[in-house]
């Protein structure tokens, strides 16, 4: 990439190239962009003969397009017309993905253009209307989609530490106007203003960041949040939008007041550099916070990689704690302090290393891992931190791809955190055995599930030290995971984000939501005891529900998806045991109901059965490693093809879509004489079943066989008045 921009710059009138950089997290959908961890470079010759793609590391694919070029624009793709106008990086990126359809490109950018204004005026905003619920307003996108192109510059690749003090940071359009206007609050309140944490990370490593972190030298968060928002009504005539406080809470680790609001299409916290003092060595509750100095603030943050931080009067990175960008290159998550102290601190850092290691691929260093399976470690994650918090480090730790789920998994059970994070913490206690696996790893077992989840904070009941002293369960769970990541995404362990994501049209947090419930098969039938007030839950339910305060939808998704397995399972095994499966009418309609049950879950369902039933397969070495091709693992995976291919001999795919009964509710009480109440709902389901198993039947034979139906039922009684209030009746 770098070669190409020095290229044009010495030859701007024969050949106009720049880079497109691919992040591994996002489908940044330019041009087919090279994946495996590359990057491609689109070249657009000045003569528009042809686009040239590329590319390192991966496969990339570029189009032919028309036109001269008129000038490159740094960091994003630049593309010209005979006009000799260039175009910015919005018309070149739908220029790319519209290249396939021929010279009619130009023609639409013009339309747009024609269509984005009105006699010279900007076109505004639509604003929904004054009654709509909050829920069905979409929010703004965080990022404009030239910002996406400009943005993708992975500096970690060329820039050492030597070069940090000088390098220049590439901006896109929305960052270097949040810059600006973060400089003009500063004039008038005289401070030093930085940006830190995952921006500046995220930046350097060439993605996208959802939110932004600012810290403030000399005044507090929600002081200079306001001085942002007077800067845009006095100096830019726009109205900034509210400004919210969250209060400072020791006691769930968060000792800082922050402010926040939405600035440039992202959102931004402002805090202020803090220094803290301790009443002794053993307390981690601060009794007295006052402004600190940079080096102060980069050393009480979690890991050195996230003590980066961006000065935004000179635009250069700064390194406070001399290892974050060597770290940062090398990939490695260490503390600045001393691990235990850091954890101790906010015991939640520890789940926040398994979700980076999970998502960006770090390694973990050795003395964090030692303080994570420290005693007092676990005690505080379980009684200092939220289950909210934690639920929402899990889920993202299981949402960016099939390989991080199987890393996230496996570092939760060799660091003894997974019975920490992934409990039912309002049970009393357990009944039932959870699936596992023995230590030498030749046969699946029981362990109670009480075992598991002991009452103490000490769950190292497991005499295997290189498995981190965790229970035989989450080795099982682990491999579970594993299995389901091989079988369901083939190729996942190579880090393959798209097809994670996009799976049968799936998102990122439905994707979470599936690699959780393989994490916690061991446990779908153990019990989560409950006080005598409330119902006792499977474990799995109570886990998501208690443990990581997931919604409600999530919970009832787990619930649906384990309770299923052990019937797709038996489903499954009748396909293979049948002689003709096609002509089998009771194995249609039994088929055909499971899918009325679990509508778009079904496929879902079968990888989690599949990935259990290959899991409680002998282990030859890793835990992890998944032959596909062992001769006992392929007979699970073919039996599994057989049941889905089962499912398209039937016609079944979408049966809850497709299948339109001939009486509904109405009908069938008019033509049977059938009174409201629990026969008609039998019926309704009798006729269901009749027409999955006779899909060649007609309304008639419907009829015949839910007249029958009705006589086995009985004297049915008679249609009655609802009874009179009491008042009434007096």
């Amino acid at each position: 990439a770098n070669l190409a921009r020095q290229e044009g710059a010495r030859r701007p009138h024969a050949e106009e190239a720049t880079s497109v950089r691919c992040d591994d997290d996002e489908d940044d959908g330019v041009a087919a962009p090279a994946r495996g961890g590359g990057c491609g470079v689109v070249a657009v010759r000045r003569d528009g003969a042809s686009v040239v793609s590329a590319s390192t590391g991966g496969a990339s694919a570029a189009a032919s397009v028309g036109g001269g070029a008129g000038g490159g624009v740094r960091g994003a793709a630049a593309v010209g017309d005979n006009s000799g106008e260039t175009w910015g990086p919005r018309e070149t990126r739908q220029l790319l993905k519209d290249a396939a359809e021929g010279p009619v490109v130009v023609q639409r950018r013009q339309q747009r253009e024609n269509n984005s204004t009105s006699s010279g005026a900007k076109r505004k905003e639509r604003k929904p209307p004054a009654n709509t619920p909050r829920r069905q307003i979409k929010k703004q996108p965080l990022l404009e989609e030239s910002s996406r192109l400009e943005s993708l510059r992975v500096m970690t690749e060329f820039v050492t530490s030597e070069d940090l003090p000088t390098a220049e940071v590439e901006l896109t359009a929305d960052e270097a106007e949040l810059v600006e206007i973060l400089v003009a609050a500063a004039e008038e309140t005289g401070s030093t203003v930085r940006i830190c944490g995952g921006w500046v990370r995220d930046k350097a490593l060439g993605r996208l960041t959802k939110d932004i972190d600012v810290a403030l030298d000399n005044c507090s968060g929600a002081a200079f949040a306001e001085k942002v928002a007077s800067v845009l009504r006095t100096k830019r005539g726009t109205s900034a939008s509210r400004v919210g406080v969250i209060a400072a809470n020791p006691d769930q680790s968060k000792h800082l007041e922050t402010a926040t609001m939405r600035l440039c299409g992202v959102e931004v916290d402002f805090v202020n550099l803090r220094s803290e003092a301790y009443a002794d060595d053993s307390s981690r509750v601060p009794t007295h916070v006052d402004f600190g100095t940079p080096t102060q603030d980069a050393l009480r943050r979690d890991f050195t990689v996230n003590a980066l931080m961006f000065n935004v009067h000179s635009r250069k990175i700064e390194d406070w704690t001399g290892q974050g960008w060597n770290d940062l290159r090398a990939g490695l998550l260490r503390t600045p302090l001393c691990p235990k102290v850091t954890l101790l601190d906010d015991p939640l850092r520890a789940l926040r290393g398994v979700r980076f290691a999970a998502r960006y691929g770090f390694a973990l260093d050795e003395g964090f891992r030692g303080a994570c399976r420290d005693p007092h470690v676990r005690a505080a994650l379980l009684t200092k931190v939220s289950r909210e918090r934690v639920g929402k480090e899990i889920k993202g730790a299981f949402g960016a791809t099939a390989k991080g789920c199987v890393r996230a998994v496996d570092e939760l059970r060799r660091l003894n955190l997974a019975s920490a994070a992934l409990r039912a913490v309002n049970a009393v206690g357990y009944e039932g055995d959870a699936r596992a696996i023995d230590a030498s790893g030749l046969s699946s077992s029981q362990v109670p599930c009480a075992s598991v989840f002991p009452a103490g904070d000490d769950d190292d009941d497991d005499d295997d030290a290189s498995e981190g002293g965790s229970s035989p369960a989450w080795r099982y769970a682990a491999r579970c995971v594993a299995a389901h990541a091989a079988a369901a995404f083939p190729g996942a362990l190579a880090d393959d984000t798209a097809a994670f994501k996009a799976r049968r049209g799936g998102a990122a947090a439905e994707r979470s939501i599936v690699a959780l419930a393989a994490a916690l098969l061991p446990f779908s039938f153990c019990t989560a005891l409950a006080s005598s007030k409330k119902k006792h839950s499977p474990v799995p339910v109570a886990v998501f529900r208690d443990g990581l305060k997931l919604p409600n939808s999530d919970v009832q998704t787990v619930q649906r998806l384990l309770d299923a397995v052990p019937h797709v399972r038996a489903l499954a095994r009748r396909v293979v045991s049948s002689t003709s499966s096609v002509n089998d009418t009771q194995l249609r309609r039994d088929v055909g109901t499971f899918l009325f049950d679990l509508k778009d879950l079904w496929r879902d369902t079968a990888d989690l059965a599949r990935a259990a039933d290959v899991a409680g397969l002998a282990i030859h070495g890793n835990v992890l490693a998944v032959d596909l091709a062992r001769p006992d693992v392929k007979a699970v995976l073919d039996e599994y093809a057989a049941f889905q291919r089962a499912v398209d001999d039937f016609g079944l795919a979408d049966v809850w879509t497709t299948l339109v009964p001939f009486y509904d509710g109405n009908s069938l009480m008019a033509e049977l004489h059938v009174p409201p109440g629990r026969a008609l709902g039998v019926l309704l389901e009798a006729q269901r079943d009749f027409q999955l198993a006779n899909p060649a039947a007609d309304r008639a034979a419907c009829k015949a066989h839910l007249a029958l139906r009705l006589e086995a039922l009985g004297p049915l009684p008679a249609s009655h008045k609802p009874r009179s209030s009491k008042k009434a009746r007096t």
